[in-house]
């Protein structure tokens, strides 16, 4: 993590049933090869992904009544990971009608994932567990974090009491040091708010900041 006289610097400036596919564990640097492609394939980057039919019901049990988040095209889900894990998760649903009517491909989709998958092991970026693709929906399954995003945060915090500089400066770190693992892979996340970035739990003294949403995220070589 950066700190103060380690080069941080601190400035203003997204059933039942369905048959679904499922994405293995690729290795970073076949991924990364398909990412630093001008026009890699989708059908070329499904296939060195290693991709295979699973369903849905088999990863984990959507709870459809618990909504975390909403966007353009997507609704996050509270969701538990299947037996013997049960592990709490969170569930990004992407609408392939929404998607259509606002011209959003299934490459754009799996480039996302793809970059989620770069960032694993990375403590300061929401990590992803599951891939799947069912007959109306993508299904991102990702880890629940229970702080919500950091506007919520900032205004349930500032409620009880102002957040001091301390605060500030961890937080910024954090982001700081996100933000430099994805320059080092030549990565712009090109969206980066407060709406985007996701803290661990609720708690203003140990709430661990990640970056979340790489839906118009870019490699440039």
């Amino acid at each position: 993590m950066l700190a103060r006289g380690q080069g941080a610097s601190f400035r203003t400036r997204r059933q039942r049933g369905t048959i679904c596919l499922f994405i293995s564990k690729p290795s970073s640097a076949a991924m990364w090869a398909f990412l630093s492609a001008p026009k890699a394939a989708t059908g070329e980057l499904l296939r060195r992904t290693g991709l295979s039919y699973r369903r849905i019901d088999e990863v984990c049990d959507l709870q459809a009544g618990v909504v975390l988040g909403k966007g353009a095209f997507g609704t996050v889900h509270r969701a538990a990971l299947k037996a013997p894990s049960r592990e709490a998760v969170a569930v990004k649903v992407l609408d392939k009608r929404q998607m259509r009517r606002q011209r959003v491909t299934k490459k754009l989709v799996l480039e996302e994932v793809a970059l989620m998958k770069l960032c694993r092991g990375q403590e300061h970026f929401v990590q992803i567990h599951d891939f799947l693709e069912g007959r109306s929906a993508y299904y991102i399954v990702m880890e629940l974090c229970t702080g919500g995003n950091l506007e919520q945060a900032v205004h349930s915090w500032w409620e009880r009491e102002p957040l001091g500089e301390p605060h500030v400066a961890r937080l910024m770190a954090q982001l700081l040091e996100g933000v430099r693992f994805l320059h080092a892979k030549s990565v712009w996340h090109r969206d980066i708010k407060p709406q985007n970035l996701i803290l661990g739990s609720a708690d203003r003294d140990a709430a661990e900041l990640k970056i979340s949403d790489f839906g118009i995220a870019k490699h440039v070589p």
